[in-house]
């Protein structure tokens, strides 16, 4: 009986080895990654360039950019500093940072990083401004636009529109002691 069952297992057993053979190594592996499309390599990159530029400037911002791309030569990358949403206005002039931005193609902007610093007082808000800072220590005033958040539910936010060849958009969602939420909108114009 015996020699009956040993030659047929060896067959099986060789046929087991090269099946396990050919499917590759049998140990952990780190799962494949999908390969990234450009658009996420672009992001990534850009982030990255937002980050170190941003410690440069001592700030710390988040990792989610908004990204606006208007041509090939003219775009806005924008981001929230750490904390942006612990900031709540209170009466009198208040000053904060509120965001970093990445620009190029922007009229009267030098294409570069710049921290958005804001200066408000709600009991005049025809004077609300913010100050673009780039890294060079070179200032650009915007006036603000102040408005009531048509959606304060969503808490303190950054937003970043445009509409085909208008104006750009930036706009700061923050908190206020005063019981509702007012966003500052500041528009910067791309290059034509």
């Amino acid at each position: 009986m015996k020699g009956l069952i040993t030659p047929f297992v060896r067959p099986i057993a060789l046929a087991v080895i090269l099946v396990v053979a050919s499917s590759g190594p049998l140990c952990a592996q780190s799962p494949q990654r999908a390969a990234a499309s450009p658009f996420d390599r672009t992001y990534q990159q850009a982030l990255r360039t937002m980050q170190n530029e941003a410690r440069r400037v001592g700030l710390t911002i988040d990792t989610d950019i908004d990204v606006l791309l208007e041509e090939a030569n003219s775009h806005v990358f924008l981001a929230t500093i750490d904390g942006f949403e612990n900031i709540v206005l209170e009466e009198g002039l208040n000053e904060f940072d509120f965001g970093f931005a990445g620009v190029a193609g922007v009229e009267g902007l030098p294409d570069g990083y710049y921290r958005l610093h804001y200066l408000v007082d709600l009991a005049q808000p025809d004077n609300a401004i913010v100050f673009l800072i780039n890294s060079l220590g070179q200032v650009f005033t915007y006036a603000l636009a102040i408005a009531d958040d048509p959606h304060p539910e969503r808490g303190a936010r950054k937003g970043l529109t445009s509409e085909e060849g208008a104006p750009v958009e930036l706009a700061a969602y923050v908190h206020s002691g005063f019981g509702n939420q007012p966003r500052f909108i500041v528009t910067i114009q791309p290059s034509g």
